[in-house]
């Protein structure tokens, strides 16, 4: 059945982790703080491609930056809402490390499209977290590809044809400025869905805990087999000596009289 909100294959059950409460703090934490007149320390800190050379720090500080526009209070909501329900879903697979780590590179892929795209055409600034949530969007997606929720509260829609629409609006909304600018705008989308997928050999979010526990049972497996060695040759060395021990009786033994 669709699911609107919580529960389901693909989102998690209620009670976020601290990922997904930071990146949720992330969204709207800054926004609050805007709206409250800190609106000239954000705005800086948004990436401005043309200006990248010269503020580079911006690369890493464009998810704090935001205009604090009272209008956008529902925006922001209903992001924050989403982001409850799919870094929930994904910090249940990739743990909270795991769901940080892949945000931050994100961000980071993120911030040098951006850059390269501002050094072939025209583009806007970078600012918040609205491609990251489009590209945990693509993640989450490709890895529930059959889980459906209600699109507006009201079209059923499975995750994976979610995440193409994400892409669309993207593409569409990052590329109003220039159209390789949207198309630019696409790669953290594109990275969060050849990792997810498995294209290539990066990663799998559902796999890093199985690839740790698969190394900690080779490491069992292998000490147990140096333990059962060890015996071997402890118990070869007892039988030696055993041996050793029965021939010199044997050669103290006087001689049977005749």
């Amino acid at each position: 059945m669709p699911s609107p909100g919580f529960g389901g294959a693909g989102f998690s059950k209620p009670g976020l982790g601290p990922g997904a409460w930071t990146l949720i703090g992330l969204t709207a934490v800054p926004f609050l703080l805007a709206w409250f007149g800190a609106r000239g320390i954000l705005v800086p800190l948004a990436l401005v491609p043309e200006a990248f050379l010269a503020q580079p720090w911006t690369a890493l500080t464009y998810p704090l930056s935001s205009t604090g526009n009272g209008r956008e209070i529902l925006f922001v909501f209903i992001t924050c809402w989403w982001l409850s329900m799919v870094a929930g879903a994904l910090e249940a697979r990739l743990k909270t490390a795991g769901l940080l780590a892949a945000s931050g590179m994100l961000l980071l892929v993120s911030a040098g499209a951006f850059v390269l795209s501002g050094f072939l055409v025209p583009t806007s600034a970078l600012a918040g977290t609205s491609l990251l949530i489009g590209a945990l969007t693509v993640l989450w997606g490709v890895q529930n590809k059959d889980h459906q929720v209600l699109l507006m509260f009201v079209i059923p829609i499975k995750a994976i044809w979610l995440a193409a629409v994400t892409a669309v609006i993207v593409l569409f909304g990052y590329g109003t400025t220039h159209p390789v600018a949207g198309l630019f705008a696409l790669i953290p989308l594109a990275v969060a869905y050849v990792w997810g997928s498995g294209l290539v050999k990066l990663p799998k979010p559902d796999g890093i805990k199985e690839a740790k526990a698969k190394k900690k049972q080779s490491a069992d497996f292998d000490n147990f087999m140096d333990d059962v060695r060890r015996r071997e040759k402890e118990r070869e060395e007892k039988e030696q000596l055993r041996r050793l021990f029965e021939r010199s009786l044997r050669d103290d033994d006087p001689p049977a009289d005749r």
